[in-house]
């Protein structure tokens, strides 16, 4: 499955000239009205439910866990592998995270070898 990430003016498609155009002057980058969105290139996306785990070595900036509610609204995880992402935690400094997304058919297994994922992630 390939991933490809298109810009939105307004919720409107940019074209290719003005996404040209957007990156050649970075600043504009900044406007509210311009997002990224993810899409599946040649297949539709796969909006399973996913279960999230959350290692208890991951602190807010006051010294408690972190918790699937302090991540900003909306937020995804996306897909396979992401490492070392710095993520605005509400209330809280942000704080720079890694994380593995498995689908459902996998959580078992990987909630059985935790402790193996836990030395590889965490160290």
């Amino acid at each position: 499955m390939a991933f490809k990430t298109k810009r939105y003016f307004r919720g409107e498609p940019l074209t290719t000239e003005q996404d040209a155009a957007l990156i050649r002057t970075l600043d504009l980058i900044h406007f509210t009205e311009i997002t990224d969105q993810i899409e599946v290139v040649g297949e539709a996306q796969d909006v399973t439910p996913r279960e999230v785990m959350i290692s208890p070595a991951c602190l807010k900036s006051d010294g408690l866990a972190i918790t699937i509610n302090d991540f900003p609204d909306g937020w995804t995880f996306g897909n396979e592998m992401t490492v070392e992402v710095t993520v605005p935690i509400k209330n809280s400094a942000p704080c720079v995270l890694s994380w593995a997304v498995f689908p459902d058919s996998r959580v078992a297994a990987v909630q059985a070898a935790y402790e193996d994922l836990r030395a590889i992630m965490e160290d």
